[in-house]
């Protein structure tokens, strides 16, 4: 809190450098690879499906767009509720939830 935004861009790319180990043992590193790995394998899956069943046009693309969002929402939403869980250490000590406001869910779904 209150640091720049590029402060905390270099001190979390200087922490690869300095300390790798604990970088790529990160569990929030591993929780992101593994929702933009997800994705890619559901969209590579998709095609393999498409081209292998001859399938063409309209019903494809809205099928593989259909799959990968799945794909990449519950992953999101998966890794965001991980995330929760391990920096919320504020909540645990006794402070009280914030509701989230409907538009976030709105937004969230929209992108």
């Amino acid at each position: 809190p209150g640091g720049s935004l590029a402060r905390a861009i270099f001190g979390a790319a200087g922490e690869f450098v300095k300390n790798p180990k604990v970088a790529f043992t990160s569990p929030a590193l591993w929780m992101v690879a593994g929702v933009y790995g997800g994705t890619y394998f559901a969209k590579n899956v998709s095609d393999v499906v498409i081209e292998r069943t001859g399938t063409d046009g309209p019903i494809a693309e809205w099928g593989k767009f259909g799959v990968v969002t799945g794909v990449n929402m519950g992953g999101s939403i998966l890794k965001d509720a991980a995330f929760a869980r391990l920096f919320g250490a504020a909540l645990a000590a006794g402070a009280t939830a914030v509701a989230v406001p409907t538009a976030s869910y709105v937004l969230f779904a929209a992108r």
